[in-house]
C-alpha cells in the first residue's frame, strides 16, 4: 500500500471517528458510509463511543479501524474503486 493511500484512509478513518460524517447529512455521510465502512475498508472495533448527529441526536457508535487486509484485496480486485477513492 503506498503511502498516498495509506494517507486517504487514515483521514477517512479520523474522519468517521471523530463523528464528524454523521453531522452532514446526504451526500458526504453517504459517502464515507457506503465507500468505507460498507465497503469493509473501515472496520468496527469491540469500543464504542457516542456521537451526536446531524438532528443531534445521541448515537452509539463503535470506533473503526482500517482494514489493511481489505484494503489489499480491493487493490488486486477493485482497482477502478481504489482509483476513485484515491481520486476524491
Amino acid at each position: 500500500m503506498n503511502s498516498e493511500l495509506n494517507t486517504v484512509y487514515r483521514k477517512a478513518c479520523r474522519f468517521v471517528n471523530t463523528g464528524k460524517w454523521l453531522k452532514f447529512e446526504g451526500a458526504t455521510g453517504r459517502f464515507y458510509n457506503d465507500n468505507f465502512i460498507e465497503s469493509g475498508i473501515l472496520k468496527p472495533t469491540k469500543f464504542k463511543t457516542q456521537y451526536k448527529d446531524g438532528y443531534n441526536r445521541l448515537l452509539n457508535m463503535p470506533i473503526f479501524k482500517v482494514d489493511r487486509n481489505r484494503v489489499e484485496e480491493l487493490l488486486l480486485n477493485d482497482p477502478d474503486f481504489i482509483e476513485f477513492l484515491e481520486d476524491q
